[in-house]
């Protein structure tokens, strides 16, 4: 699988994502129709492996090789624990992390927020994670500049999606919607600080 998640054939139209939220009328219009007329969305099979078929299909447009992805991320868990370890703390809480990786291994054994942030780390994208048909986020993790920026759909909340941009692009850091406020995250100045600041968008 190649490092870099840059395509060749299209430039990162993330890098590029603004526009006045105000056009898209979120008061006005159906949550739903904005989402669709924002958004593609290529729906992963529901086999326990959609965070990782979501990542590689958003990375590279294939979803086939979503096993690899879980052997790079398991060996990147093993080898930099003292770094995984309080993002996986801060995540999943009293688990056993020695437990927890092994999972990742397992085929159709689903991955989470974890994951997708060891993910991210390793192969240098930045994330965005949206509530089911809307354009409210879920989380978002903005640390590598100029790089590739993915986006997923966390449907009902126990399964992701892949979405790539339509036309409306959307100003993550200077929108003043509350629900599009930017994570905290965007604010960190170390990446450790990034790091321990991964946190949940409530519900409003």
């Amino acid at each position: 699988m190649k490092k870099d998640p840059m395509s060749l054939k299209r430039k990162d139209a993330v890098n590029n994502f603004t526009c006045d939220l105000k056009k898209t009328k979120l008061n006005s219009q159906d949550p739903t129709q904005i989402f669709d007329e924002n958004f593609r969305r290529k729906r992963i099979a529901m086999d326990g492996n959609c965070l990782y078929r979501a990542i590689t299909y958003c990375l590279y447009e294939n979803e086939d090789k979503h096993h690899e992805l879980r052997e790079q991320i398991y060996k990147y868990a093993i080898e930099n624990k003292k770094y995984c370890l309080p993002l996986f703390k801060q995540i999943e809480g009293n688990k056993s992390y020695d437990e927890h990786i092994k999972t990742i291994l397992v085929k159709n054994f689903w991955g989470g927020l974890f994951e997708l942030r060891i993910a991210a780390k390793m192969l240098a994208f930045n994330f965005v994670v949206y509530k089911p048909n809307t354009l409210e986020r879920f989380i978002q993790y903005h640390f590598h500049q100029n790089k590739h920026t993915i986006y997923l759909e966390w449907e009902n909340f126990n399964h992701f999606n892949s979405l790539f941009i339509k036309n409306i692009r959307i100003d993550l850091k200077k929108s003043n919607s509350p629900k599009c406020q930017t994570n905290s995250i965007l604010n960190s100045t170390t990446e450790e600080e990034r790091d321990l600041e991964l946190s949940y968008i409530e519900e409003l």
